[in-house]
């Protein structure tokens, strides 16, 4: 009886244990929840970091030349971004506070899209140096560089799901913007929106599950929409007159952040939103300059 009874108390001791929320990396970190973006609120774009109700904004780069397109690494300890610093748009990584710039790639051609694999090792990002758009894959310190997509098409705009196994990215080699998935050396790519009408940029939910992205199909200006890792259970979650764009999950993943021109358009640029999963949003950024590209 007594072995039956330490059983039972190391099973009930195991459920536990597995409710019990996983910890992440950078679960810990003062910057969990901050919102990294692209705003040009000192007169070219730089990349800010802010509280995620528009809050406490504070300038990372502080940089003459144009920087945008920023990404959180897995633990929040890093952010990637694109900069023009040095005469062409290439891959930068700088710490969260915006301390130790480095330049990761150097090419004559653009390079953009950047975004961390998960355990922060590694960068996908989006060049045309080969002569039209493609996937490359490099180390944080520059070298290794891979491309992945290797096709005539342009392929761009990737995105690594949380457990590593996909890259998520835009391609037209069906004839319009599709978005696909492949294994991280590029290998059995797959459609996953086939529509006829244009889809844009994903990214995917932290548990990899489900995929944000924006497309056309409904109507002729970007609307956030919902799917399965594998395509499939595609669900509007807007329905408005904005364009929208960039989709990204919150870290809990029961949130959307997303960047869209106000109904009013009384401006050029853009503003970030977030929405619940319900499709209830609110608007966080506004001002009369452009603040888009946000990363949670």
């Amino acid at each position: 009886m007594r072995r039956i009874a330490s059983i039972s108390v190391a099973l009930a001791s195991l459920a536990l244990l597995s409710a019990c929320p996983q910890k992440q990396p950078g679960d810990d970190s003062p910057y969990m929840g901050k919102i990294i973006l692209s705003t040009d609120r000192d007169g070219n774009h730089e990349i800010y970091i802010m509280n995620d109700d528009g809050s406490g904004a504070v300038n990372l780069t502080k940089n003459a030349a144009p920087d945008y397109m920023p990404r959180w690494s897995n633990d929040r300890s890093l952010i990637s971004f694109v900069s023009e610093r040095d005469g062409n748009p290439d891959i930068y990584v700088m710490n969260a506070d915006g301390s130790n710039v480095r330049r990761i790639t150097v090419d004559n051609k653009a390079d953009l899209y950047p975004d961390f694999s998960p355990d922060g090792k590694r960068l996908t990002f989006t060049s045309n140096r080969d002569g039209n758009d493609e996937i490359y894959v490099i180390n944080v310190d520059g070298s290794g560089l891979r491309n992945i997509s290797n096709n005539r098409a342009n392929d761009a705009a990737s995105s690594w799901s949380p457990d590593g196994s996909k890259i998520l990215f835009v391609s037209d080699r069906d004839g319009n913007n599709e978005l696909y998935s492949c294994n991280p050396d590029g290998s059995s790519p797959v459609n996953l929106t086939n529509n006829p009408k244009p889809d844009y940029a994903g990214n995917w939910s932290p548990d990899s599950k489900q995929i944000a992205f924006t497309s056309d199909r409904d109507q002729d200006n970007g609307e956030v929409y919902l799917m399965n890792r594998d395509g499939g259970n595609v669900r509007r979650m807007t329905n408005n007159q904005m364009t929208e764009f960039w989709p990204d999950f919150s870290r809990k993943g029961n949130q959307i952040l997303f960047s869209a021109r106000p109904d009013d358009k009384v401006k050029e640029g853009y503003d970030l939103f977030k929405m619940n999963m319900d499709g209830k949003y609110s608007q966080i950024t506004a001002n009369m300059f452009d603040n888009s590209e946000g990363d949670w």
